[in-house]
């Protein structure tokens, strides 16, 4: 599904992103020829990614392009097709402690702190226009520190 622009993919953000990757470079532009959105229900079946738990408006799977120095990264994908936090429901944002306690389940050192990170159409950086939300444990040394803690630069 791709949304009310008929865009999928900011390609100029991928240029700004990716641009010194060709491999994503044409990843992304196939994406968006194909009009198919890898983040709705059928895509993220499709493109395999592993998948941790399911809610009904949901999906919490494993980042396929982790951010480095982390640990776990985890992408929360509601299931509608919808480009801006504006457009959840009331009772799709009640469901937060329950993906939190999934994450929780299967990584419970999240308790020990986690960053949550999400960005809103071409201005608030995304490559792809459907809404999500990044889960990053950055990596720790050996007293526990992160040496490189998750920081979300704006652009």
């Amino acid at each position: 599904m791709s949304n009310k622009s008929g865009l999928i993919v900011s390609m100029r953000n991928v240029q700004r992103h990716y641009g010194k990757r060709p491999d994503l470079l044409e990843k992304n532009k196939r994406i968006e020829e194909s009009g198919k959105c890898p983040f709705c229900p059928a895509g993220i079946k499709k493109k395999k990614f592993a998948v941790l738990g399911e809610l009904d408006d949901w999906n919490i799977v494993l980042s396929q392009f982790p951010y480095p120095d982390t640990v776990v990264h985890i992408l929360v994908v509601p299931k509608r097709h919808i480009i801006s936090s504006l457009d959840l429901r009331p009772l799709e944002w009640v469901h937060w402690p329950e993906i939190l306690r999934i994450i929780k389940a299967k990584y419970p050192f999240i308790e020990e702190g986690f960053g949550i990170g999400m960005r809103e159409k071409e201005l608030g950086g995304v490559t792809l226009y459907h809404l999500h939300f990044h889960i990053i444990v950055p990596k720790t040394n050996i007293q526990g520190f992160a040496e490189n803690p998750v920081n979300f630069p704006i652009g």
